[in-house]
């Protein structure tokens, strides 16, 4: 299963992770080189490319070599490295019989240095401070949603699915639409409602927006205002709404 990525793994397990599968912690391949050129020798303990093409890999590292017919069954496996350039590639690993040129050899740096379990893991990230979605979370920095700019038009439908935050300068008497995915009860924000340079623009509400005693709202009127609709979630068919008026 090497190179596995945990999107893959967890695809692939599903509801049967027991927590004692073994995990290997590694750097993502940073140079694959494919070719027919290689060559091993078991004199020094070295993998040779006539063309000189190998990827050059810091000393200690860990390479991932396959292809070789490798009849002795220690070419064709992760190694140590000791020295590398681009014609030669020394390993730690004992080379007992030299391998010649002209299979179809891939060398790639892996660097899969330490083994654990999926448990393992999970104590080591929660040791380490790491944000859990399901528990309290104290921030030390500061955090941010990302404000989504509406298309205006004759109506206007925000994707709750894409953001928590909006805002549109409206072009003229508008509709502002239930929006179209995401209404999850808890989510909250604000929809940012500009006036254009001519004002007096108007905003008509989807059913789904409720108002304090059914009220509505009214925006300002002035050319260049800036209103704020303050909502929260309350279930997949009401959005509680607010407005602040008149920023300046």
């Amino acid at each position: 299963m090497a190179g596995t990525k945990w999107s893959a793994l967890s695809a692939m397990l599903g509801a049967n992770v027991t927590g004692g599968e073994i995990v290997c912690i590694g750097d993502t391949p940073t140079a694959t080189y494919t070719v027919s050129t290689i060559s091993a020798q078991a004199s020094d303990n070295s993998i040779n490319d006539s063309a000189a093409g190998l990827p050059v890999i810091p000393v200690g590292k860990t390479v991932r070599v396959s292809g070789f017919t490798d009849v002795q069954a220690e070419l064709n496996a992760d190694h140590t490295v000791v020295s590398s350039s681009a014609s030669k590639l020394v390993v730690a690993t004992s080379i007992t019989a030299d391998e010649a040129a002209g299979q179809s050899v891939t060398v790639e740096q892996i660097d899969a240095s330490y083994k654990m379990t999926l448990d393992e893991l999970a104590s080591f990230v929660g040791a380490g401070g790491g944000a859990d979605l399901d528990t309290a979370n104290t921030w030390t920095k500061a955090q941010r949603g990302e404000v989504t700019t509406l298309t205006d038009g004759a109506t206007i439908t925000p994707d709750f699915s894409d953001s928590n935050n909006f805002t549109v300068t409206l072009g003229g008497n508008r509709t502002l639409a239930n929006p179209s995915a995401g209404i999850v009860a808890g989510q909250s924000g604000f929809i940012e409602v500009k006036q254009d340079a001519t004002g007096s623009r108007t905003l008509a509400l989807g059913s789904y927006y409720k108002t304090a005693g059914g009220a509505g709202i009214t925006l300002s009127t002035a050319a260049n205002a800036i209103d704020t609709l303050e909502y929260r979630v309350r279930s997949a068919t009401e959005i509680d709404i607010a407005i602040n008026k008149g920023w300046a």
